[in-house]
């Protein structure tokens, strides 16, 4: 035998006994399983909500939210929602990067409102109409301009409370 076989001979043999010591020597892993109850608490749990007072606060700040919108596009030299585009419904040139950022902070606080029942519809016309814009003045997109306005003249229409 040529010195490399034994000492391949003699690595396999020192394997094979380190294998077996650890089979025979090793125990097996038990997982105890419990069933721990993990009492959750929520700010809804501490202290009862008082819906009319949320209902309130949720309608004045969706009023400021809207009147914010209407000055943010003031502020931007527009005095309609309908002039961001001309009478064929195409864009009107010009950058419109700030009020795109403007409408996505307005977007941002109206999602940090905490919203009641009732009033969850409207949130999520109110939320998507104002991604709808955003998308429209960054992409110059039509079909997002008007998906948008739609949105938002129709949750003005039918909650009335919002034009008053």
């Amino acid at each position: 035998m040529t010195k490399q076989a034994k000492l391949l001979t003699v690595l396999s043999g020192i394997a094979m006994l380190l294998i077996l010591y650890l089979f025979f020597t090793s125990t097996p892993v038990v997982i105890k399983q419990t069933n721990y109850q993990v009492a959750k608490k929520t700010p809804a749990a501490e202290a009862p909500i008082n819906l009319v007072k949320l209902e309130a606060d949720y309608k004045a700040n969706v009023k400021k939210a809207l009147l914010d919108y209407d000055q943010i596009l003031v502020a931007a030299g527009l005095d309609a929602e309908d002039s961001l585009f001309n009478d064929e419904t195409n864009f009107v040139a010009g950058d419109h990067e700030m009020l795109a950022i403007d409408l996505a902070e307005l977007k941002i606080s109206l999602m940090d409102l905490r919203v009641p029942a009732e009033f969850r519809d409207l949130h999520v016309d109110l939320v998507l109409s104002l991604s709808y814009l955003k998308q429209a003045l960054e992409n110059q997109d039509d079909l997002a301009r008007a998906e948008g306005l739609t949105m938002l003249r129709g949750a003005r229409s039918e909650y009335s409370w919002l034009s008053e």
